[in-house]
């Protein structure tokens, strides 16, 4: 069963966005104290843009959890690992293993990825993927074609604002490879 421990640890928010909102903050109110009100928009934003592009140059690959993972689909399964950072989570499941699908929700967002999914193979094989990865390598069509897959439960986690799981998919070992091929256009 997927549990909400697969996905824990790490995900932070990181102290660039908050040095931003903080920065552009204290700008907006020192501003109005000293300056007169349409002159404080002008402070702010500025402290706003200064401070984005030094923490931009420090941080390149931008910022949260999604940083750093690479996903792959293909005719064999689906392998999602987190290259660097902390963790070094990932797995990989092959589509003729695939047992479960689920998805994981915390309360993390929006200032970071709120939303997993989950995918169990047999045995203990499991791999989690970002929400946002997801969407760039279109695993939701391939899961779709997964007989009896629960779309009902995909709209009740994206709605979902605290940490729960949902169950979208239950099966046995074989059933996965109808999700195997090319996604339809």
């Amino acid at each position: 069963m997927v549990e909400a421990s697969t996905i824990r640890g790490g995900h932070r928010l990181t102290n660039g966005v908050v040095g931003i909102l903080y920065l552009g903050f204290l700008g907006t109110a020192l501003a109005r104290l000293i300056l007169d009100v349409s002159d404080a928009w002008l402070v702010a934003g500025a402290a706003l843009l200064a401070a984005g592009f030094a923490v931009s140059r420090l941080d390149p690959d931008g910022f949260g959890p999604r940083r750093g993972w690479r996903v792959t689909i293909d005719s064999d399964g689906v392998t999602a690992e987190q290259v660097h950072g902390p963790g070094g989570s990932g797995g990989s499941v092959k589509w003729a293993d695939l047992v479960e699908v689920g998805i994981l929700t915390t309360a993390d967002g929006p200032a970071l990825d709120d939303f997993f999914w989950v995918l169990r193979g047999q045995g203990e094989t499991r791999t989690v993927v970002p929400i946002g990865l997801a969407e760039q390598v279109d695993l939701l069509p391939r899961l779709q074609r997964l007989q009896g897959f629960d779309n009902m439960a995909v709209t009740r986690a994206s709605g979902s604002i605290t940490e729960a799981v949902f169950c979208c998919w239950l099966g046995q070992p074989g059933e996965g490879v109808v999700a195997s091929g090319e996604p339809s256009a």
